[in-house]
């Protein structure tokens, strides 16, 4: 789980980012997949939500796609057996949290500065 995702996810769920990074470890070690790779009803049902979530609050820059926060939200909101004991949000309150992640994504970080190439030389 990349850093942006858990703060998301700990906001939408209440928990906090350790306590993810404790349930979530990454895979040791990372292996290639050749081929497809097949994936379970869950999943599915997630990105099915993630999609549905597109449509409700789509990103301005790119509105048919599904982004991280939309992947996040999709996830509190399954609810699934996977997040343990831990209360999805309800909907509204998952919706004004995604609309908060979009415009936070689409904004520049503080230390990007535009290229302004160097003065030339006489």
């Amino acid at each position: 789980m990349d850093l942006r995702g858990a703060r998301f996810l700990s906001a939408a769920l209440g928990v906090e980012e350790a306590e993810l990074r404790r349930r979530f470890p990454p895979p040791d070690p990372l292996r290639r997949c050749h081929g497809k790779l097949p994936l379970s009803p869950d999943v599915r049902e997630m990105l099915a939500l993630a999609k549905t979530l597109v449509a409700k609050v789509p990103a301005s820059n790119q509105p048919a796609l599904i982004s991280i926060p939309h992947l996040v939200c999709a996830v509190a909101l399954s609810g699934g057996s996977y997040l343990g004991k831990v209360e999805a949000p309800d909907e509204p309150r998952a919706l004004t949290l995604l609309a908060n992640w979009i415009e936070e994504s689409a904004q520049a970080p503080q230390s990007w500065r535009p290229y302004s190439p160097p003065p030339l030389l006489a």
